[in-house]
């Protein structure tokens, strides 16, 4: 299944993401700030609703820089839904990744930079900046991602002027959960 048709409906206004990828390949091949450096690369085997990756090899990720969505009163699946999106996507598929961690934290995850192919044979796109793009996560301002805040910070304000994904809620819709 291509990223194009498993991010249909959220790129409805503009390119879709596959598209972009593609007419977009020095740029993202030129922006290292949101990108893996040094990268490993391993096999995604599963994706939880918090959009923690677990690998092949066991070690799982967090995704530094995207806070996953949470359930709304409207929308009580909203978080099975964007992982559902990021799943059909990234199981089974080879990602690259970095972490600015030595050790895993307290449950065991590493915080990491994440990329993957858009397309076959394509270049490798940050997962957070997909992500975002898509309005299937918002933004999570941490230290770690302050150089490339400002790169996530105007893709989700595209997804939100496009109310993508977790930008489809009515504003005054509140979170469960929260």
């Amino acid at each position: 299944m291509s990223v194009q048709s498993l991010f249909a409906g959220f790129r409805a206004t503009r390119l879709t993401l596959a598209a972009w990828c593609v007419a977009h390949g020095v740029a993202v091949a030129q922006d290292q700030d949101c990108a893996p450096q040094n990268p490993r690369r391993a096999t995604v085997t599963a994706i939880d609703e918090r959009f923690e990756l677990t690998l092949s090899d066991g070690i799982r990720l967090r995704l530094a820089g995207v806070e996953p969505p949470r359930a709304t009163l409207s929308n009580p699946r909203l978080a099975l839904e964007a992982r559902d999106k990021l799943a059909a996507w990234l199981t089974n598929r080879e990602i690259a990744y970095s972490s600015p961690q030595k050790a895993p934290d307290r449950w065991a995850r590493l915080e990491a930079f994440a990329a993957a192919q858009a397309t076959p044979g394509g270049p490798d796109l940050p997962l957070a900046r997909a992500i975002v793009d898509a309005g299937l996560a918002r933004v999570l301002p941490e230290a770690s991602v302050r150089a490339c805040m400002p790169d996530l910070l105007r893709h989700e304000a595209e997804a939100r002027a496009d109310r993508l994904g977790v930008w489809a809620e009515d504003r005054k819709s509140t979170r469960l959960n929260s």
